[in-house]
């Protein structure tokens, strides 16, 4: 089952058994806050595609507990969400992922928010071994993008 809510409303309210989503859109959704690394949103162990960009994450970290989503294959989509902060590691655990896009996360000033350092780098690059899109425009890469 896929779930998609568009401009903050949810087309239906149903209870979905966690085992069965496979796809979450929740683009443009005006959520706003934080993503607790406890959050149900991680519970959900059979999801292919996950869809957060154009919200408000302001003030918050990428959560590390991303990386424990390892059946992700299609899409990971957090741009312009105004997440700040290193990007977590644990994202290079994504090996399935096809398209990641972690882009234009600004702050008000339009500072980037967003960073990756070195031994980062190195992960995401040697680890997302399925990877045909990848956007990290804004992101802070601090070094070289390694070999």
């Amino acid at each position: 089952m896929v779930v998609t809510a568009a401009h903050g409303m949810v087309s239906s309210v149903m209870r979905i058994p966690a085992g069965h989503v496979v796809g979450l859109d929740l683009n443009s959704s005006c959520l706003y806050g934080s993503i607790n690394s406890s959050s149900s949103l991680f519970h959900l162990v059979h999801l292919q595609k996950l869809n957060l960009a154009f919200n408000d994450f302001s003030g918050s970290q990428i959560p590390s507990a991303f990386g424990n989503l390892s059946e992700l294959t299609n899409l990971l989509q957090l741009s312009n969400s105004l997440f700040f902060g290193q990007i977590p590691s644990e994202i290079s655990k994504l090996s399935k992922i096809s398209y990641l896009d972690l882009s234009s996360n600004y702050g008000q000033s339009s500072e980037k928010l967003l960073e990756i350092g070195m031994p980062d780098q190195r992960s995401l690059v040697q680890n997302l071994s399925n990877i045909e899109y990848l956007n990290l425009g804004s992101v802070d890469i601090s070094s070289p993008i390694p070999d």
